[in-house]
Formats: C-alpha cells, structure tokens, sequence
C-alpha cells in the first residue's frame, strides 16, 4: 500500500515535506534526460511545477498517497512540455498527440455510421493535421488561457478542427443523409434564400432575431457588426460588447457548456429580459425540428440516438449552407 504524506495546501509552498521536492525534482529530470528540457531551464520549472501541483493539492483538501503526486508530477511535466512546443509552434506537438486524434476521428466515424473505409480515416487524419500545423504555425493556439491542462483544450480544438473538415466536406458533396428512420430527404441541398424564408415564416417576427443569433452561436459562427446591425439594431451598448467580445472573434474551441452560458447572458442583455437556460434549449430544439419539418415537408421523430445524430448533422449543415459565406475558425 502507497503511504499517505500530509499536506497542509494552504502552507505547502513554503512548508512542505522534502520528500515532496525531490519527487517533483526526480520527474523534471526524467523530462529533460528524454530532451524535453535543457538543463538551464531547471529552476525555474521546478518553481512552476511545484506552483501547478500545490495548486492541484490546494484544490483536493486531501492527503495524497506518493504515487498520486507522482502521478501529477507526471502530468504537470507534460504540460510543461506542451506549453514550450506551444511558444515554439513546433509541429512536434501535434504529432504527439496522434493516438488522440485518432480516437476522435474513430468515434466521429463511428458516430455517423461510417467505420468502414479506411482511405477516409487516413485522409481525415492527414487534413486534421494539416489544419493543426497551420493554426499552430499562425499563433492561433497561443489564445490558451491556461485554466485547464493543454491537453484538454487541444482536445477540444482537434474535436472542431474535425468537425470543420467534415462541414466543408458537405458543402462540396451532395450525398444524402443515411439515415432510415429520422431525416431522409429526396435532395439535402436547400438554398440560403429558401431556408432563411421559412424560417422568418415559422419564426415569430419578436423572436426571429433571438433565433438566428442563437444558431449562430451555437455551431460558432463568428457574429459580425454587420449582422448585429440586422438582428439588434436598438441593441444596448452593454449587450453589443458583450457580443463583440465572447462572439465576434474566434471562440471555435470553447466548451458546449461555456458555449451555451455565454449565449444565455447575451440573450438576456440584448432581449432586455430574464431567460432560463434550459428554457432557450427547450425553445431552439423546439424551433428547429418546426423548421426541418417545413423544409423537408414530413414529421420528425426523434426517438433515438442515432435519430438525434442524424437530425444534428442536417440541421448543422443547414446553418453553414444558409447563414456562412465564410467559414474560417
């Protein structure tokens, strides 16, 4: 049984045990023996990694066994190592999370009932990374806030970056939706002018504007000044750089949940009025199954997941055909 050493999180810094600093010490320079890190930087990593995992423990409020903090110290370095291949935007970074990138791209596979070519497998593979290199080589990864590990927010990148794929995928084919139950129309293919007109039928006139913002929101369109000007031309300045901030620029890599937070904080500024958040789902699924029904002219049951997915990818794909002419993230 791994022994159990105390820590007082809150005195850990300046009181810790020995034993916790040279295992801390003795994973640094695991690292910098496999080339991670020169030795010149050892200093002043110790410091950060002994500030990241106090961190950690500070937040447990519990003792922790050796091969706990070993195990974090573990984690720590490899964070460390992917935060100095981030500033250097080495494509090594995106090579060492290959084993990641696969599993997305299985489990989107999977997801939509394509597991079968493995042709497509590897050219998704080659495009995902691809896109990663360039973002990387672009700075635009540098946007990391450092509120999580690295490895969760390249997590959710790679998850968008394959999503973006697939999305542009769609606009340039016209394969129908293999689904035998949910959605299968005759053609998938709806023009903007269409789509926008039954949606402005469908909609109510005091609501049209909260919805069109919302869908924007959802599948991460950027949310311009011009398109403000259209939906809330009366808008508070409040509401306008709230909307500036979160959604004007990139914010493709942000979790559902923040996703779906921010867009209820900005509904409540622009439409001046209290809204709950399961209450918006509610209404936007609502409003949204309306629309497809309308478009495809049949009833819409969704009954299972694999209904679900199907009706989620079509109505995705409706959003970027009708309300994007330029798809960047």
């Amino acid at each position: 049984m791994s022994s159990l050493l105390t820590i007082n999180p809150k005195n850990w810094l300046k009181n810790h045990p020995t034993s916790y600093s040279i295992i801390l010490d003795k994973e640094l320079k695991n690292w910098a023996r496999k080339g991670c890190f020169s030795p010149s930087q050892h200093k002043s990593l110790s410091q950060l990694l002994q500030h990241k995992v106090a961190e950690k423990l500070a937040k447990k409020q519990q003792q922790v066994s050796k091969s706990q903090l070993e195990d974090l110290a573990r984690t720590y370095c490899n964070d460390l190592y992917d935060l100095q291949l981030l500033k250097d935007s080495n494509p090594t970074l995106v090579y060492k999370y290959q084993a990641q990138t696969i599993r997305i791209i299985n489990e989107h596979l999977r997801r939509y009932g394509n597991t079968s070519s493995e042709h497509l497998r590897k050219q998704l593979l080659q495009e995902v990374n691809d896109q990663l290199i360039l973002k990387l080589a672009q700075g635009r990864l540098k946007n990391f806030k450092g509120q999580s590990l690295f490895k969760t927010f390249f997590y959710r990148v790679t998850v968008f970056t394959l999503k973006d794929i697939f999305r542009s995928l769609r606009r340039h084919q016209t394969e129908e939706l293999h689904d035998e139950v949910a959605i299968r129309p005759k053609t998938p293919s709806v023009s903007p002018t269409i789509f926008r007109t039954q949606m402005y039928r469908l909609i109510p006139k005091h609501q049209i504007s909260k919805f069109e913002f919302s869908i924007r929101v959802i599948y991460r369109l950027p949310i311009t000044p011009n398109t403000m000007q259209k939906l809330y031309p009366n808008a508070s300045k409040e509401a306008l750089n709230y909307v500036a901030t979160h959604f004007q620029n990139n914010y493709a890599e942000r979790s559902k949940c923040t996703i779906w937070n921010q867009l209820l904080q900005a509904i409540i500024l622009l439409e001046n009025k209290q809204q709950g958040l399961r209450s918006l789902q509610e209404w936007i699924k609502k409003n949204r199954i309306k629309l497809v029904e309308k478009l495809l002219q049949k009833n819409i049951l969704l009954q299972t997941a694999t209904q679900k997915n199907a009706f989620d990818t079509y109505f995705e794909w409706l959003v970027y055909q009708s309300l994007s002419s330029n798809l960047r993230i």
